[in-house]
């Protein structure tokens, strides 16, 4: 229990002063996203990791690459629009991992404070996969 809270500290702590990039390069992630006023977010869990996903617009794309010495964990996605503004509606989402489609019959869609899908570790257990994620919040 104190090792889970002092783990949600640094953390937050890493958001508040901006490591998440280190984070990210420590993890040896690499990422990519379409629009440039979208940020991507590598948070480390005990038991996998988030990705963090920033979209003011609310329509995006992005691609992260595992690293190779990355072990099949639990990988969830959240959204939000900024800080303390989550997405409240998911209308479209796709996920492929080395071009390979995850149906999203086999993903998990958790909706409470954010929401959040949960990516199979079934899907991810190649080393070096490529993640592609495409999100719609809300289809105009």
């Amino acid at each position: 229990m104190v090792s889970k809270i002092i783990i949600i500290f640094l953390v937050i702590l890493s958001i508040l002063t901006g490591c998440t990039s280190s984070i990210q390069k420590e993890l040896n992630f690499h990422t990519r996203l379409k629009n440039v006023n979208d940020n991507l977010s590598i948070l480390p869990e005990i038991d996998g990791i988030i990705i963090l996903i920033t979209s003011p617009g609310g329509i995006g794309s992005a691609t992260v690459w595992l690293p190779h010495n990355y072990k099949s964990r639990d990988i969830v996605v959240r959204f939000q629009y900024s800080v303390d503004r989550p997405f409240q509606y998911l209308e479209g989402f796709t996920a492929y991992v080395d071009n390979n489609e995850i149906s999203m019959e086999n993903c998990h869609k958790k909706q409470n404070e954010f929401i959040e899908i949960v990516l199979p570790r079934k899907y991810i257990n190649k080393k070096g996969n490529k993640l592609e994620l495409n999100w719609v919040d809300v289809y105009r």
